[in-house]
């Protein structure tokens, strides 16, 4: 979660919320570049789609996607796109070895 606060080098502050359980629409892998809604210059490996353009979702959250809350998240935000009816969420998977805090 963004904050109006920065770091002594200028850098804008996040602190973690608590978890929150959405029903999203999750793509398969990503696949044939003509399908491909954030194109072929970006690393994503999945989308997600919501019919809201007012969800809470950025570029800095971190996701449970396959992953039980319990263990550690295994995706991110790569980028999001809101249009008139939706958003879209490039997502990418990584691997977090260290339990979450």
């Amino acid at each position: 979660m963004r904050t109006n606060d920065t770091d002594k080098f200028g850098n804008e502050k996040f602190i973690k919320s608590e978890l929150k359980e959405l029903y999203i629409s999750v793509s398969g892998n990503k696949g044939d570049t003509t399908n491909q809604f954030f194109g072929t210059s970006l690393d994503y490996d999945r989308t997600m789609s919501i019919s809201r353009t007012d969800c809470e979702i950025d570029e800095n959250t971190v996701l449970w996607i396959d992953n039980k809350p319990e263990d550690s998240y295994d995706y991110k935000v790569i980028k999001k796109s809101v249009t008139l009816n939706e958003t879209v969420f490039a997502i990418k998977r990584v691997n977090v070895n260290e339990p979450k805090d």
